[in-house]
């Protein structure tokens, strides 16, 4: 899937950017080692004077030493707690490249955009529960949309997470990575790993001054929802990192 076609609700996508946040799309894209804006930008992207102020504030934590410290210590750490997870065996076949090349590719960009927005929002959200939580939830169906549909929910209903939404294309591969996946909420194992990576983020972002919503004219409404934006990422993109480390360990072919 190319940069131009990652697009969904309420996100503004590479090809519908005016040309500052453009310019800030591709800053950001430079910072984070990668081709392609991942979603909590394009979602911060509506609110375009905020994510400008946002990128001024972060861009040289993430792209600088200190982000990548963080990188490697947050993928190290769900790698040693994928270990210890419950087995699988998930069969990537001859897209095996291609897959782990969306595996790469997420899990590059997730460390830093997880150290943004934690830096943007030091206190955290307290209640990271709602995104990968315990779940006793009946099993999706076979499908693509239904085994979407519980993804969506297992993640708290805000939105999908990129890279399920295109492990999608891949359906032979989505429904037993998901199978595996689905049940780790239930795991100490990973909520420990998750929280770990997510406490790690705050310490390394500490000395960084976010950007006041309100100060930049943005309007109560709108500051409620940047602030739900980052406290939604903060939770999902901690999971992320774990799970995507876990179908790494846990995948061949």
């Amino acid at each position: 899937m190319s940069s131009g076609e990652l697009r969904g609700a309420g996100e503004v996508a590479e090809d519908e950017a005016g040309p500052e946040l453009a310019a800030t799309y591709a800053r950001l894209k430079l910072a984070l080692g990668v081709d392609f804006v991942p979603t909590v930008y394009r979602m911060l992207g509506v609110h375009e004077v905020y994510l400008r102020a946002a990128t001024d504030a972060v861009a040289g934590l993430i792209a600088g030493e200190a982000g990548e410290r963080f990188a490697a210590e947050a993928r190290r750490g769900a790698r040693t707690a994928a270990a210890r997870m419950p087995p699988a065996s998930i069969a990537l076949g001859g897209d095996g490249e291609e897959i782990t090349a969306l595996f790469d590719r997420y899990n590059t960009a997730n460390p830093r955009n997880l150290l943004f927005a934690r830096a943007l929002n030091p206190r955290g959200p307290t209640d990271p529960g709602a995104v990968m939580g315990p779940s006793d939830r009946e099993p999706a169906g076979a499908d693509v949309e239904s085994i979407l549909a519980e993804v969506l929910d297992t993640h708290g209903g805000f939105v999908q997470p990129g890279m399920w939404r295109e492990l999608a294309a891949y359906p032979e591969v989505l429904a037993p990575a998901w199978q595996a996946v689905a049940p780790l909420g239930r795991s100490p194992v990973f909520q420990e790993a998750r929280s770990s990576i997510t406490e790690l983020a705050g310490s390394a972002a500490a000395a960084v001054s976010p950007p006041d919503a309100i100060a930049l004219g943005l309007a109560p409404e709108e500051a409620r929802a940047v602030e739900q934006i980052l406290n939604w990422f903060i939770r999902g993109i901690s999971a992320m990192i774990v799970e995507i480390e876990y179908l790494r360990e846990h995948s061949h072919g």
